[in-house]
């Protein structure tokens, strides 16, 4: 009759090799950042007070170690600076068909309406879409900001902007939800594999603690990628929600599937 399992051998390769997956990932995120220029990311047409059509358009920084900063800035049909907002973690633009908008600050909960009283002309501004990048610092710098009236958002704006955001960040929505199931299948794992002859309350007992240290440090490696990537709490929370229920199905699909597979083995034989 064979003895014990070792603990090591309890772990499993399985885990520990995600650890040091994990390991690697947050080493990747938190590795030294080389500064880039300006870039737009959300470029939207946008109905001006006047009735005109001008554009909107989000504009980020350089955020060297954490999430690069965005400002909405407006132009006319001309293409001239005529608003220019406040710095933030997370904007997000939302647009009907006659192209009203919604500039919302996920970060602050406000909204900006265009005012229209503190327009400026600015400077003629390039076409842009999408990811292109400017060389104007002076645009993306300072503090300074026109052209818009903050108001709290209501509930429908902020969600609508959230699911905005998230689909312009569907790739690290992904990687977070990724990373959620990654790190609950320490646990289900753990819950779901049967006690192995002989095996004491001690070494279940350290299994169960290392898949939960596990699941915890998949969690922080989560939320330092919504950070990094300019989402919200929010985004994070339902992420890691779907990720675990992922991770939960999969699971019993798995323990099912095991059961199953060791009935017909012993059916068999």
């Amino acid at each position: 009759m064979k003895g014990p399992l070792p603990i090591g051998d309890k772990l499993g390769m399985s885990y520990r090799a995600t650890l040091v997956l994990a390991f690697i990932c947050t080493a990747a995120l938190t590795g030294p950042a080389s500064a880039h220029r300006p870039y737009f990311t959300q470029v939207e047409k946008i109905r001006l007070p006047s009735g005109e059509m001008g554009e909107v358009r989000l504009l980020n920084g350089d955020g060297i170690f954490g999430p690069d900063p965005v400002r909405p800035i407006v132009v006319d049909r001309h293409r001239r600076l005529v608003a220019r907002g406040p710095k933030a973690q997370a904007y997000a633009v939302s647009c009907n068909r006659d192209h009203d908008c919604s500039i919302v600050d996920l970060s602050s909960g406000q909204a900006l309406d265009l005012d229209p009283s503190t327009f400026r002309q600015g400077a003629l501004q390039p076409e842009a879409a999408p990811y292109d990048r400017t060389d104007d610092w002076d645009l993306e710098d300072g503090a300074d900001s026109w052209g818009f009236a903050p108001r709290g958002a209501t509930f429908a704006e902020y969600w609508i902007a959230s699911l905005s955001l998230a689909g312009e960040r569907r790739i690290v929505i992904f990687l977070m939800v990724g990373l959620a199931a990654l790190g609950s299948l320490f646990l289900v794992r753990f819950r779901s594999k049967p006690a192995q002859p002989g095996s004491s309350s001690l070494v279940r007992a350290m299994a169960f603690l290392a898949g939960l240290a596990g699941l915890c440090f998949a969690s922080l490696v989560n939320l330092h990628v919504a950070i990094v990537g300019g989402l919200t709490l929010e985004l994070w929370f339902i992420s890691s929600c779907a990720g675990t229920g992922i991770a939960l199905v999969l699971g019993r699909v798995l323990g099912w599937s095991a059961r199953r597979f060791a009935r017909k083995r012993v059916n068999a034989a």
